[in-house]
C-alpha cells in the first residue's frame, strides 16, 4: 500500500508532527505535521471507498460487513459521507501527511447512544500504524468532540482485533462489554472533560 505516498514503494512515509490546535491551522508547513481536510468526494471519493472497505478487512477479515452495511453500491456509503460533510464537513477528514492522504477519519456529534458523539472510522495506511500516528487520530477526534460541547463518544471494535482493542484501552477508551445488536464487537466509550458545551 506504499502507492498511498508520492515517493512510491520503498521511500517511506515522510516525517510528520503531532497535532496540537484544533481547527488546525492550514497554514502550517506541508510535511510537517499530519492534516486532517474534508473528504473531496469529486476527488477523493474512490480512495474514500477503499479505506473503508480495508478497515472493514482488517477489523473482520473481509468486505463484506461493507456490503452488508450500505449495499452492492459504494454510491450509497458515498451518499453517507456527502450527508455528513454537509451537515459538519470536520466529520468527515481525510488525513495528509505532506502531499499524500494516508488515512481518514469519520465522526458524529450525535449517535444512536444520548449524550455521545460516535466514531465511525479511524483508519491509516499500514506504513503509518503503529508509529504514534493513531494517537493523532484520537486526539482530532477528542478535539472535534470537545470543540462541540459532546462529553462523551462512542466506537466499536472487533473483538477479533486485538491490535485495535490495546490501541483503544492506550488512549483512555474504556470496554463497555459486547454490543447488544452486535456481540462479535466490544462498545468503547471515552469521557471528555472541559467540553465546550
Amino acid at each position: 500500500m506504499t502507492a498511498y505516498f508520492r515517493g512510491g514503494i520503498g521511500s517511506g512515509p515522510p516525517s510528520c508532527r503531532p497535532v496540537d490546535s484544533y481547527p488546525l491551522d492550514p497554514s502550517q508547513e506541508p510535511g510537517s505535521m499530519l492534516r486532517f481536510a474534508p473528504i473531496d468526494l469529486d476527488t477523493h471519493g474512490d480512495l474514500s471507498v477503499r479505506f473503508k472497505q480495508e478497515a472493514f478487512l482488517v477489523s473482520s477479515g473481509s468486505i463484506d460487513p461493507f456490503y452488508e452495511v450500505y449495499g452492492n453500491d459504494p454510491e450509497n456509503y458515498l451518499d453517507w459521507v456527502r450527508h455528513g460533510l454537509q451537515h459538519d464537513p470536520e466529520s468527515r477528514v481525510h488525513v495528509w501527511c505532506g502531499g499524500s492522504i494516508v488515512g481518514q477519519v469519520e465522526l458524529s456529534e450525535n449517535s444512536d447512544y444520548p449524550g455521545a458523539g460516535y466514531v465511525h472510522l479511524y483508519f491509516l495506511v499500514p506504513e503509518l500504524r503503529g508509529r504514534g500516528s493513531g494517537a493523532e487520530l484520537d486526539d482530532y477526534a477528542t478535539l472535534f468532540f470537545k470543540h462541540r460541547g459532546v462529553q462523551a463518544a462512542r466506537l466499536s471494535v472487533s473483538r477479533t482485533n486485538p491490535g485495535a482493542l490495546a490501541f483503544y484501552a492506550r488512549q483512555g477508551w474504556v470496554p463497555l462489554g459486547p454490543r447488544d445488536d452486535h456481540p462479535a464487537s466490544f462498545l468503547f466509550e471515552k469521557q471528555f472533560e472541559g467540553s465546550e458545551g
